[in-house]
């Protein structure tokens, strides 16, 4: 059946840590550090922990104690991109984060607008937390193929005030899909650092769009022994915006499809295009309004999210997907 939860599961293994209470009494796990051995190149991986040290280019960040913005009440938003290629899917993805946001108090910010045409829509990410990003102590950026699963989830569980970023890591290293950074000066000059690597948004590479970007300043391991860089120079910087980075496993808000399990914050569709995402996405989109009332969205709500022109509600955009589904026999 489509959309059916897949049988072969990844093991769910324990997250040390402990419990955070959530929205309904439900726990949540506070995210752990993803060991950086498989992450970053063999000369810059000796340390092995998840917020790694040592000496990068720039100033050590000052240490504070881990979630302080836990007791201390901290201004958070939310930010999803919507571009041309997304209509099916845009306006459930909006319903769902506003209805997660308005829960929590956090604001959403959803932009249809490229910020940058000569460029593809994805690299407009680091643009659009740019701008936003100054009017918050913390913003999630996340992209529009994802569902929020489980509310019961806080960002402040998963907000860190003793770095300025929070990115998870798959199979693949690092991955920006879902991305919640901190207000800070460090940031801002990482924001203009991964937008300045204008060599990587042409050319044969291992990633795509601004992906390349944020392997190249991380030096991760994978893009670093791919063909298209050898014999070049890496990132001098590397060890630098580890240290001000905290590496967690994707199960803390971003499960890829093949991972996903119920329970886990958020599920990402990367890697679905056309009719496959569409379809998939409406699986799951459905699956969080059955699962947990709070996250219900009306077709009235969605029509609103679409503006003129856009949804006309769940069946109907549904249909479209299947239409689309039928043209490719």
């Amino acid at each position: 059946r489509l959309g059916r939860q897949r049988q072969r599961r990844r093991p769910r293994r324990p997250r040390p840590g402990g419990g955070v209470g959530g929205v309904g009494g439900v726990g949540v796990d506070q995210p752990q550090p993803l060991p950086l051995t498989h992450l970053v190149a063999d000369d810059l991986s000796k340390t092995g922990g998840g917020v790694v040290g040592g000496g990068g280019v720039l100033a050590p960040r000052k240490p504070s104690g881990a979630n302080d913005n836990i007791n201390n009440k901290k201004k958070f938003a939310i930010l999803t991109l919507c571009d041309a290629n997304t209509n099916e899917i845009c306006p459930a993805s909006a319903a769902n984060k506003r209805r997660y946001a308005a829960l929590h108090g956090y604001d959403l910010i959803v932009s249809t607008q490229v910020a940058d045409p000569s460029r593809p829509a994805a690299w407009s990410k680091i643009l659009e937390v740019r701008r936003y990003l100054p009017a918050y102590d913390w913003l999630l950026f996340i992209d529009v193929d994802t569902i929020i699963m489980n509310p019961a989830v806080r960002l402040e569980d998963i907000a860190d005030d003793s770095v300025d970023q929070v990115i998870a890591a798959d199979h693949n290293g690092v991955n920006s899909g879902v991305w919640l950074v901190r207000n800070s000066p460090w940031m801002m000059w990482f924001l203009h650092e991964l937008w300045a690597q204008e060599h990587l948004v042409k050319g044969s590479y291992l990633f795509h769009y601004e992906q390349r970007a944020f392997h190249h300043l991380f030096q991760t391991e994978p893009w670093a022994k791919q063909a298209s860089v050898r014999g070049r120079d890496p990132y001098g910087g590397a060890a630098g915006v580890r240290a001000h980075s905290k590496i967690v496993n994707q199960c803390v808000f971003n499960s890829l499809l093949p991972w996903y399990v119920s329970g886990d914050f958020v599920v990402h569709l990367a890697g679905l295009k056309g009719p496959w995402e569409c379809a998939f996405f409406w699986y799951y989109f459905d699956l969080s309004q059955r699962s947990h009332p709070q996250l219900r969205v009306t077709d009235e709500q969605l029509v609103h999210e679409g503006g003129q022109g856009g949804s006309r509600g769940t069946l109907s955009t549904l249909w479209r997907c299947m239409w689309r589904i039928k043209m490719l026999f």
